[in-house]
């Protein structure tokens, strides 16, 4: 589910890219894969290439996070998953 959210939230940073003025230090605290794209794929398999390594780290680093907050706050509620995942009488 995070690692969706992560993906979201790349495709959603790609199209605020193309029309407004996006800071650095916002684009790399979101989103740091897309420091591959500094690597100017010339072909259209290289773009696809980046563009497959960029949003898919997003992906593997927002479930990564997802996952270890899982991990350590399932037991005390705070997270959606123990809502859904606990027995009730």
């Amino acid at each position: 589910m995070c690692g969706c959210l992560g993906v979201l939230v790349a495709l959603i940073l790609m199209a605020m890219a193309a029309n407004h003025v996006v800071r650095p230090g916002v684009l790399l605290v979101l989103w740091p894969s897309s420091i591959a794209g500094i690597a100017d794929p010339s072909t259209p398999l290289d773009k696809i290439i980046i563009a497959t390594l960029e949003i898919g780290g997003n992906f593997l680093l927002y479930g990564i996070i997802g996952m270890l907050i899982g991990l350590f706050f399932v037991g005390s509620g705070l997270t959606c998953g123990y809502l859904f995942l606990s027995k009730r009488p």
